[in-house]
């Protein structure tokens, strides 16, 4: 029973990945801004996947540090970092490790994944954020190739953008980053104006 859960359950996220994808592609997909603590989401991620990292003896840890309040959607971003934190633990061999820290201050909020798992050549950084692209080769290719574009996506559609720096046989980090730029709202508080649809609140 447990096997055919679980096919079950993967079967139901890459439908909701294909969904998800189908929507961005054809500007459908809405976002539901609230103000949000990035690291207070990054920490439930992180505990989230905590049996999973346990499972292959890797420490997975966070750190957080300076101001990381956005107006963003919380849904969105928890699926962004699920997505990050994910391929992070599954790519990294046993015994390994994989950092997240999440910070920011009035101009720029950001989130890092780090790990130290086997890192991707060159010529696959070029096409990493290509839908249906997989990481590795042969039998070592995991996964339907959707996660890391519709993160990429979603980061964007918050007026933001994400990055990779990798280095075979060392690991790679994952960085999304968002800019504000001041601005006062009709109600006199405090806000950081994204470029786009969305806005940060910056408190």
């Amino acid at each position: 029973m447990g096997r055919v859960q679980g096919n079950a359950n993967r079967l139901s996220r890459l439908v909701d990945d294909l969904l998800d994808l189908s929507r961005i592609e054809a500007g459908r997909l809405e976002l539901r801004p609230t103000n949000i603590d990035v690291a207070s989401i990054g920490q439930d991620v992180v505990a989230s996947l905590q049996t999973l990292a346990a499972d292959k003896k890797i420490a997975l840890a966070i750190d957080t540090n300076g101001e990381a309040t956005a107006w963003a959607d919380a849904g969105r971003v928890h699926q962004i970092l699920v997505n990050l934190v994910g391929n992070a633990v599954k790519f990294t061999p046993d015994g390994g490790r994989v950092d997240v820290r999440v910070g920011g201050d009035t101009d720029v909020i950001s989130a890092a994944v780090s790990d130290t798992g086997p890192g991707i050549e060159e010529e696959q950084l070029l096409t990493i954020f290509d839908k249906f692209h997989q990481v590795g080769r042969g039998a070592d290719r995991q996964g339907a190739g959707l996660g890391l574009a519709i993160s990429q996506r979603l980061v964007e559609l918050h007026g933001g953008s994400l990055q990779v720096d990798s280095e075979v046989g060392v690991g790679s980090t994952f960085t999304f980053t968002r800019r504000c730029m001041p601005m006062v709202s009709s109600r006199g508080r405090g806000r950081c104006g994204m470029a786009g649809a969305s806005r940060d609140l910056c408190r």
